[in-house]
């Protein structure tokens, strides 16, 4: 989550935000790696496999990924993304194997490997659901890592190919679960995990607020509104206005990699910002749009 306290005093109309508001507790996100670099972003099974085995663009390669770098992995590409790319470190410091298999049974193999599994999640451990798991969708499995824990227990987690699509996404869960409706897609439920694997977890994260950035400031009317960046990249507005019973916050999701930019348009309110594989994202709101809404307006845009 992002910390609620800004030094301009801004907020909104009633806008509706198209996820659940994040938790008010203090969250475990100091020192996670960024999940928005990950070297095969844009790529799929069809295109080849990283050196620890895993196809490019699921989940258990961007996980392997965030492993690598929660024990020291630092190297990165020129240009992501980057196939056939692999960091000269990856097989010393990424545990991973082909022979550790489908996500559902990453719980057996990290165990077998040394590492602890248990049901207590911790910032930059790896969430799993074993084969068959979430009511039986997750036929082989699922994995995913979590870049967040909340005061009340519920969860950040990043991931790739979640609905299958070798795509980004990020969710907020409570232990109830929670409906994903990443990059367009329809409402998808998914459960609290089965297992967290924890390898090298212990060496990123401490709590403390997390950090924005870039924060997008604008007026409108008699309102005042910031947007930022979370370190999961997902969008936050903060916003004031006279009658508003102070500073609200919202959280608007999305998977940005680059800082968002926004502005005001007659009554409207726009923000954009650049994706993990360099796609344009917008979000728009009007007195009469029926609340936030969100374009993927594509593009393969450069980082600066």
């Amino acid at each position: 989550m992002v910390a609620t306290t800004v030094a301009l005093l801004l907020p909104a109309p009633s806008l509706a935000a198209p996820s659940a508001a994040a938790p008010s507790a203090m969250a475990a996100t100091a020192g996670v790696p960024s999940t928005t670099d990950y070297p095969w972003a844009g790529l799929t099974y069809r295109d080849g496999a990283d050196q620890w085995g895993m196809a490019y663009g699921q989940c258990v390669s961007f996980v392997a990924w965030m492993i690598y770098k929660n024990l020291g992995g630092a190297q990165h590409p020129a240009g992501i993304p980057s196939r056939g790319w692999f960091p000269s470190d990856g097989l010393a410091k990424g545990p991973v194997r082909n022979w550790w298999g489908n996500a559902g049974s990453w719980n057996i193999t990290a165990a077998s490997a040394g590492y602890t599994v248990d049901r207590t999640p911790r910032a930059g451990s790896v969430a799993q659901w074993i084969n068959g798991g979430n009511g039986g969708s997750f036929a082989v499995g699922h994995v995913a890592y979590v870049t967040a824990v909340h005061g009340d227990g519920s969860i950040d987690i990043a991931q790739y190919n979640l609905r299958e699509d070798g795509r980004y996404s990020t969710m907020h869960m409570t232990r109830g679960g929670a409906t994903d409706t990443s990059n367009g897609n329809g409402p998808f439920f998914v459960a609290w995990p089965d297992y967290f694997l924890h390898i090298g977890d212990a060496n990123v994260a401490k709590p403390q607020a997390p950090r924005l950035s870039g924060s997008p400031a604008l007026v409108y009317g008699d309102e005042q509104h910031v947007f930022g960046r979370d370190v999961a990249g997902r969008l936050h507005h903060w916003f004031w206005s006279p009658g508003g019973g102070g500073v609200k916050e919202q959280d608007w999701g999305g998977g940005l990699a680059g800082d968002p930019v926004g502005f005001v348009y007659g009554d409207e309110q726009h923000v954009f910002g650049r994706d993990v594989a360099g796609r344009l994202h917008h979000w728009f709101w009007s007195p009469a749009g029926g609340g936030v809404k969100q374009q993927d307006w594509g593009g393969a845009l450069a980082a600066r």
